[in-house]
């Protein structure tokens, strides 16, 4: 079997050559979208967590640790932006783009109400997450109810083992009423 060559014999590109340059340009771009995003969250959460006050348990607060991932995300965010910066430099111009995947839409939209009701405080964390989890898992599995089971086990055990390790182990203090 042979591939489909990349130009025709008038040198004009074949239909599936511009058809695949189309979706790598759009991913790109999405892609660039998504570490900027980061990037500015990263950025945001080194911000707050320098302004944290000290602790009155720990001499070394609770600060260092969320002021190091934010600015670890920045980095990295910054990194990946960089790279497909460099990628999209190299696409031929003038594609155009197509709406973004709803279900990308669905998760974003997820994640931005899961951060808002958690910074608002009015659940506790476990059970925040634990429903962000199973609800999140359970739309990517297409809410196949044989899912529902093993989707909760895992969203309870995350959840109840992040809230352990940052309130045992960081000793940091998450975000919701108790």
């Amino acid at each position: 079997m042979s591939a489909q060559p990349e130009k025709r014999p008038d040198g004009l590109p074949t239909l599936e050559a511009v058809r695949q340059a189309y979706e790598r340009s759009r991913d790109r771009l999405l892609e660039l979208g998504i570490a900027l995003l980061l990037m500015g969250l990263g950025i945001v959460i080194a911000i707050v967590a320098a302004r944290m006050p000290p602790s009155r348990f720990e001499p070394i607060g609770p600060g260092p640790v969320p002021l190091i991932l934010g600015i670890l995300l920045a980095v990295m965010s910054a990194l990946a932006a960089a790279q497909t910066l460099r990628s999209l430099v190299r696409m031929p111009e003038g594609w155009r783009l197509r709406a973004p995947d709803p279900h990308r839409l669905v998760i974003v939209s997820a994640i931005v109400v899961y951060v808002a009701v958690m910074q608002w405080g009015v659940v506790r964390y476990d059970v925040l997450t634990a429903a962000f989890l199973l609800l999140t898992g359970l739309y990517l599995a297409r809410f196949d109810p044989r899912q529902i089971v093993p989707m909760g086990a895992i969203a309870v055990v995350l959840a109840v083992g992040i809230q352990f390790v940052f309130t045992q182990v960081f000793v940091t203090a998450l975000p919701g009423a108790y």
